[in-house]
């Protein structure tokens, strides 16, 4: 996973898996400041 954080973005990605389990329908990204 690569990611990058600015200050009013952030941006991440990933690679698609190399044994594909079905059609991804949503996602649910976590972001906590320290």
């Amino acid at each position: 996973m690569k990611e990058r954080v600015l200050q009013r973005s952030v941006e991440l990605s990933w690679q698609e898996p190399e044994h594909p389990n079905g059609v991804i329908t949503e996602y649910e990204i976590k972001y906590y400041e320290k």
